[in-house]
């Protein structure tokens, strides 16, 4: 099945050559990831209200990847892959902020726990997936 848009993802940081379209990753007896939703979740930091009353962000920006979906066997493989088997994990990602050109960020990917999934569950697996991708930097 073709990938319509870019957004790629690698295990750990400054991994550009191991990026790989998420919606072409087949886990093993499985289906295809689906493609996230990616924009409007930008967030480019805290807001903060400067001396010169001017509002400024400080932190590390993210962004949200919604997943239509997730099958507990693709569930299962964002964190062995990408998460060490924990919640959380450093990855390499492939994304646009806003309309911008794709461009590469290393990133720590949050995989939510299944208790938090619980409202979404739907006997295969999980409707409208957010996984946080966060403190991007640059890669």
């Amino acid at each position: 099945m073709p990938a319509f848009q870019d957004n790629k993802i690698a295990a750990g940081h400054n991994n550009t050559g191991g990026l790989i379209n998420i919606g072409l990753i087949v886990p093993s007896g499985n289906i295809a990831f689906p493609e996230p939703v990616v924009m409007p979740s930008y967030n480019p930091g805290i807001l903060r209200i400067r001396l010169d009353t001017l509002a400024g962000t400080s932190g590390f920006p993210s962004q949200i990847w919604l997943m239509p979906f997730l099958t507990y066997e693709q569930y299962d493989y964002l964190l062995a892959t990408y998460c060490g088997g924990g919640q959380r994990g450093f990855v390499t990602i492939r994304t646009r902020i806003r309309k911008n050109p794709y461009a590469n960020y290393n990133a720590t990917l949050v995989v939510p726990t299944q208790d938090e999934l619980a409202n979404n569950n739907v006997g295969w697996g999980w409707q409208q997936v957010p996984l946080p991708i966060i403190r991007m930097v640059a890669a």
